[in-house]
């Protein structure tokens, strides 16, 4: 018999459901009644899709309670309805003076915990499988915070190693998590290594002369470096977060530079596309250099970013991973992007990503953020991009995604790549 090290008081108990159910339709009696919400701690489907699975965080004393009322509960309906009871001696229930055990207290519980228990078709702890290189892990959410956690079991963590519920681990750690608290972890995922961005061929703008800025609104971008050399530097403030010591090529700051003019000077840069909303002042954030990045570190960076300038409330994220999402779950990236924007009170403009293979069409982390503005690619026409992905999110989830106009062979969309050296 396995012997899981205990490190929590509670009990983490997992009701599979006959089904998919409304909210409307979860337990509400049989865990202490209304309270039962409180104690969910996540939630997802059975492999097939067809059932929620729906975790919860209980106090022993509460599992045993609720052992005690499922037993009065079937002695009742043995001695009262042994063939069974339907919606019709369900409203008779009052005529039959049952008395009720010091578990079940009363008819109100009895009847709710009957309603409950149609909906359930089993109780069980689930233990997540181990993926071989998903280095990041999420726990579930006890009374015990996650360094403590995780010290319990050998495993003592720095400060940039945490975000939140989420945790990156060296493979040796992964295994003392998975041989002694594996009943904890609710998803794990890899620590995505490589940046995809909209590498096509675009036009490089020619040198323009524009005002000197104003009042405009402030836009936030957090992508590559910024060429500070470029016709618009008045206009954007650069902040570069990569460490000096690293190496950098001018093709680090091509795909930043570029996102930043068209959200200062998009309308000079493409007629085509004027909206009338005039040049936006930007704040850039360089975080990354190359194609290769930790996606659990640019994270942590995008929160630090964000709660140290709270006057900005919309925010450009350009940054895609090379993963596609889960059916069953929203990436670490989207989750995290999420928690951000509700806890800051901003929002992300996320690119949709780009498909590379005919395949391959699903969209990428972070693109599955339920709260952000996806963006994505139609020709003049309205027509998707070959390139464009699509996907809703959780298979019912669908977030806020827009398209905006880039034709794929004649009106390539001009930005600024570096400042003209001629």
């Amino acid at each position: 018999m396995i012997k899981w090290k205990k490190v929590f008081k509670g009990v983490l108990l997992s009701v599979e459901h006959n089904k998919i159910i409304p909210k409307s339709s979860r337990i509400n009696t049989i865990f202490s009644g209304k309270n039962s919400n409180q104690k969910i701690v996540g939630i997802k489907y059975n492999e097939s899709k067809s059932k929620h699975i729906i975790t919860y965080y209980l106090d022993i004393k509460y599992i045993i309670e609720t052992i005690n009322s499922l037993k009065d509960v079937s002695n009742i309906l043995k001695k009262f309805f042994p063939s069974g009871i339907n919606s019709i001696k369900f409203k008779e229930l009052k005529s039959l003076n049952i008395i009720f055990s010091k578990s079940l207290k009363n008819l109100s519980r009895f009847k709710g915990i009957l309603v409950d228990i149609s909906c359930i078709e089993s109780f069980k702890i689930i233990l997540y499988d181990k993926k071989p290189d998903n280095n990041i892990l999420t726990f579930f959410k006890t009374e015990v915070d996650l360094n403590t956690l995780l010290k319990e079991i050998g495993i003592v963590t720095y400060n940039g190693s945490i975000l939140d519920q989420t945790v990156f681990l060296k493979p040796n750690e992964l295994e003392k998590v998975f041989k002694e608290i594996p009943y904890l972890v609710s998803m794990s995922t890899k620590d995505t290594n490589e940046f995809f961005y909209n590498n096509t061929t675009l036009t490089l703008a020619p040198v323009i002369k524009i005002p000197d800025p104003e009042n405009e609104p402030i836009i936030g971008v957090i992508d590559t470096l910024f060429d500070t050399s470029v016709y618009f530097n008045k206009w954007v403030e650069y902040v570069d977060c990569v460490d000096l010591n690293l190496p950098r090529n001018q093709s680090d700051y091509e795909h930043g530079t570029g996102v930043s003019s068209l959200i200062v000077d998009g309308e000079t840069l493409n007629p085509w596309l004027a909206d009338g909303c005039g040049r936006f002042r930007v704040k850039h954030f360089g975080v990354l250099t190359g194609s290769k990045f930790s996606s659990f570190a640019i994270v942590k960076n995008i929160k630090e970013i964000v709660a140290t300038n709270k006057e900005i409330k919309v925010w450009n994220l350009s940054l895609g991973s090379n993963n596609e999402i889960n059916d069953n779950f929203i990436s670490f990236e989207g989750a995290a992007l999420d928690k951000i924007q509700e806890e800051y009170d901003v929002i992300f403009i996320i690119s949709g990503t780009n498909a590379y293979k005919n395949n391959d069409k699903k969209i990428r982390s972070p693109a599955d953020s339920i709260n952000s503005v996806v963006v994505n690619s139609v020709n003049e026409n309205k027509d998707s991009s070959d390139y464009s992905r699509r996907g809703i999110v959780l298979s019912f989830f669908l977030n806020q995604m827009f398209h905006i106009m880039e034709d794929q062979i004649k009106n390539r969309l001009a930005f600024v790549l570096e400042m003209d050296k001629n």
